[in-house]
């Protein structure tokens, strides 16, 4: 139980992480296919 605490905040940084890079990612396509 212990080692699963301490993972939890990692867990929620990746998904923070992920998420937030999703985002970013998939507004950069939509200017590219803007500019086309």
């Amino acid at each position: 139980m212990g080692v699963f605490l301490q993972a939890v905040p990692f867990l929620i940084l990746g998904v923070l992480l992920s998420s937030a890079l999703q985002t970013y990612v998939s507004e950069k396509w939509i200017v590219k296919l803007r500019e086309m």
